[in-house]
């Protein structure tokens, strides 16, 4: 009986010391995943820009005073429906600020396609804007433009109705032509523009033939 019980104790002992092979390590024996290795891309490709396409000669001639421009980092509807490029910025003034957005489209269909499904899921609460309809959207003041190829919001918690008209001015005035360009400068058209003092209701307009016309007002139920 006792070589019966030594017996497994010598076969164990023979092929620990026989055994040459090397050690498998936790990574060798662990299952892989690609997701690991592979680098995640962002699925917005717009471009982002970091100075703002108007110029300060611009805001002086519409009387848009500011002390400093920030880059605002918040994420937009818009920017889903991959702007050729993206504007984001907060102007600040005696310590109010102003949020200032414009994505840029390659076309109409895309620009249009973009600012339908915003208008369907509009601000913090989702909330579903029903065109050219006289309501209050949102709390903040705010104007939006939109035309074939851009669209542009403004919006502030203290900004007033004569600041809003001053940027309504701003993009109502053609763009100045430059002294090396002999193009004119294209007329200014814009299909909806939406402008809400805080606290009032939306009034929806376009802007072609170089004057603001406002659409029949639809009331809400």
């Amino acid at each position: 009986m006792r070589i019966l019980y030594f017996l497994p104790v010598i076969f164990l002992i023979a092929a620990c010391n026989g055994n040459n092979e090397e050690v498998a390590q936790l990574e060798d024996i662990m299952p892989t995943s690609n997701y690991d290795k592979t680098k995640k891309t962002d699925t917005i490709p717009a471009k982002v820009v970091f100075t703002p396409s108007v110029s300060s000669a611009e805001l002086e001639a519409a009387q848009i005073k500011w002390d400093s421009v920030v880059v605002n980092d918040t994420l937009t509807i818009p920017e889903r429906f991959s702007p050729k490029k993206m504007e984001k910025f907060t102007y600040w003034t005696a310590g109010k600020s102003v949020e200032y957005y414009r994505w840029s489209f390659p076309d109409s269909s895309k620009t249009m396609k973009a600012f339908l499904n915003w208008m369907n899921c509009y601000g913090e609460r989702c909330l579903m804007v029903q065109l050219r309809t006289n309501a209050n959207i949102q709390r903040n003041a705010f104007l939006i433009l939109q035309n074939d190829t851009s669209i542009v919001q403004i919006q502030s918690p203290s900004i007033r109705l004569a600041e809003l008209k001053k940027w309504k001015k701003l993009y109502f005035t053609p763009q100045q032509q430059t002294a090396s360009s002999k193009k004119k400068a294209p007329k200014v058209k814009w299909n909806y523009v939406i402008t809400q003092p805080r606290g009032g209701k939306a009034i929806w307009s376009q802007f072609k033939d170089e004057e603001e016309q406002e659409f029949v007002q639809l009331e809400t139920k």
